[in-house]
């Protein structure tokens, strides 16, 4: 259980923060117990210039780099990569309170890799940082929390949700949840 939930964390989170979810499982394989595959979020210069036959020829001509963030840009992906590994720690201490860890060794290790490499600041500050985002993660958690718990259970009853079919079933309970809201309020109204 602890697992689909964890899972579902990092997918929600992932959608949310507009990242197409292209793969959700809890089925265990060499490296993982379950994962999440969502689309790519290069922090630097994204190019698809090294696949190119003329690659040379394309990198040297008199012209502005192809898709070059700006630096607000870049700290954005930044976050938003840090807050989707945090999820899955976030959601699985909120499900169960009185569990050992919040993270896997796995999410752990990619995040302080991923905040090394990119955050030039001293340990402390580091911790800081990730913290604040931890919050952020946290916030976005709590309030798309009915979606984290559909997730989950989907998981549970199909171990694996391929293609767009997170994010088809996301936006569904989504509106779902939206329609609900409204048709409250209105009998509120009344």
């Amino acid at each position: 259980m602890v697992l689909a939930y964890h899972d579902a964390g990092h997918a929600v989170a992932a959608w949310i923060c507009g990242i197409r979810v292209k793969r959700v499982t809890i089925v265990s394989d060499a490296l993982s117990l379950g994962h999440v595959v969502h689309q790519s979020m290069p922090v630097c210069m994204e190019t698809d210039s090294w696949d190119r036959e003329d690659w040379e020829a394309f990198m040297y001509e008199d012209r502005e780099p192809i898709g070059t963030p700006s630096l607000e840009e870049a700290k954005h992906k930044r976050e938003t990569r840090i807050m989707i590994l945090l999820a899955g720690g976030i959601v699985a201490r909120r499900y169960n309170p009185r569990g050992r860890e919040d993270y896997t060794s796995g999410d752990r290790e990619n995040m302080h890799a991923f905040v090394r490499s990119y955050v030039t600041v001293s340990a402390q500050k580091g911790e800081a940082y990730v913290d604040r985002l931890k919050t952020r993660a946290g916030q976005i958690l709590e309030e798309n929390w009915y979606l984290v718990k559909a997730l989950a259970e989907e998981l549970l009853r199909r171990r694996t949700l391929e293609g767009d079919e997170a994010t088809k079933f996301l936006e569904n309970v989504a509106q779902r949840h939206i329609a609900r809201k409204r048709r409250a309020r209105g009998n509120m109204e009344i």
